[in-house]
């Protein structure tokens, strides 16, 4: 018998020129020549990045407990950039409890934006309670170096042997506490995550050099 391999591909389309630019080889040689990573920490500050829908099964209800855990810590903020049924709740809790440190966006379209606050950020959390497929937000974050903090739902088996972030198995908001100072307080760890974040996305996530063996392969090379 003779087996056929079929490779399907869905709307497969050119990428956005910001797309090429910030998922290239010349974007990861730059961030690990640059110490932007490391300007908000000279000062221990801490700014936490969410990007997506906001849903309950995402986490952002845990992400606000732990911002009003940490609430006294006027050196870790809390950004969230979404829009969804759970908005109107996040906000009350916001309210109730004066969360300064939280500062809730809403969706924002231009993707330029959301590419500058990759770049402004310093850490980004998904605590999903569903398992996640490979998250672009996830992607986002790495390509600029950034170290994440996500749930065992938001592991995929590529990060095997990369030091990203903390990996959260309960997603216990104290261990994520700790997990935020250690990252806030320890530029050690913060830079051997940040590090591990972009020899990642160098290996997975350089657009061009998929695109070329995407490529190939429709091409039967």
């Amino acid at each position: 018998d003779q087996t056929t391999e079929y490779i399907i591909v869905s709307n497969f389309n050119s990428p956005t020129s910001i797309e090429e630019e910030i998922y290239s080889e010349e974007q990861f040689k730059m961030i690990e020549r640059s110490s932007i990573n490391q300007i908000n920490l000279n000062s221990n500050c801490l700014n936490l990045l969410f990007v997506g829908r906001l849903v309950n099964f995402k986490g952002v209800d845990l992400i606000m407990e732990i911002a009003r855990k940490l609430k006294d810590n006027n050196r870790v903020t809390f950004t969230i950039i979404g829009d969804g049924p759970e908005r109107e709740s996040l906000t009350k809790f916001k309210e109730k409890y004066k969360l300064k440190n939280v500062n809730l966006l809403g969706p924002i379209y231009d993707r330029k934006k959301i590419v500058n606050a990759y770049k402004k950020c310093d850490v980004v959390m998904l605590l999903s309670q569903k398992r996640e497929g490979f998250s672009i937000a996830i992607s986002d974050a790495l390509v600029f170096g950034k170290p994440i903090i996500i749930s065992t739902n938001a592991y995929n088996s590529e990060f095997n042997g990369f030091d990203l972030g903390f990996i959260e198995k309960d997603n216990d908001i104290d261990t994520i506490c700790n997990d935020i100072k250690q990252l806030q307080f320890n530029s050690k760890t913060y830079e051997m995550k940040s590090v591990g974040a972009i020899r990642f996305a160098k290996k997975f996530l350089d657009i061009n050099k998929n695109l070329r063996i995407l490529r190939e392969v429709i091409n039967g090379k």
